[in-house]
């Protein structure tokens, strides 16, 4: 893989983990304050939320709900398990898991993946992007030919039990509680297939 290429990941893995330095918690101790009650969030990737309940997941499911990667929210309260935001006049629950906590991702940590104080680098760095990438990005979905970095914004990150090491050439996310897809990548990290 060109180092080109991979600075390219760890750029925008470095901005999806915005935050993360030095502010690591635990799940008892308070979210940092860029992050506290009352505070505004932009989301640095498509969100999929669940429309029956208005509910996000750690665990990344992709539902059928796409919230626009830039979407402002304000975060109205933070617990051990869950983050309750409001966006446009809809509030959600943001839900930790067993699977992300046993990974040793804390729920704070995890909310830092797809929430910032600002989003204004996500939309420079969409700006730079292929075609094929803003099309999946608009979407909220792969589509082949799309690099990592676009999945990434258009899918958010994958879930982090299944996909410690995002210089894998292949990357699971969850539809659903019961249902996953596989993408995979070439060697130029380009999606050349979508397993369902």
């Amino acid at each position: 893989m060109p180092a080109s290429f991979k600075n390219k990941i760890k750029i925008i893995s470095a901005l999806m983990l915005f935050g993360l330095i030095g502010c690591k918690s635990t799940p008892t101790t308070p979210i940092a304050p860029s992050f506290a009650e009352g505070k505004t969030v932009y989301s640095i990737s498509n969100l999929h939320a669940d429309p029956k309940g208005n509910r996000l997941f750690a665990l990344n499911y992709q539902l059928p709900n796409l919230i626009p990667v830039c979407s402002k929210f304000v975060i109205k309260s933070t617990a051990t398990k869950v983050i309750e935001v409001e966006h446009a006049g809809t509030n959600y629950k943001y839900f930790w898991d067993s699977h992300t906590r046993k990974a040793g991702e804390t729920l704070q940590e995890n909310f830092k993946a797809y929430f910032a104080p600002s989003c204004a680098a996500i939309k420079t760095h969409i700006s730079e992007l292929s075609s094929i990438d803003k099309k999946g990005i608009q979407r909220g979905t792969p589509i082949v030919g799309m690099s990592k970095e676009g999945v990434l914004i258009a899918l958010g990150r994958p879930p982090i039990h299944a996909n410690p090491n995002l210089d894998a050439t292949s990357w699971t996310y969850w539809s659903n509680r019961w249902s996953r897809f596989i993408i995979e990548f070439n060697s130029k990290g380009e999606i050349s297939e979508i397993i369902k």
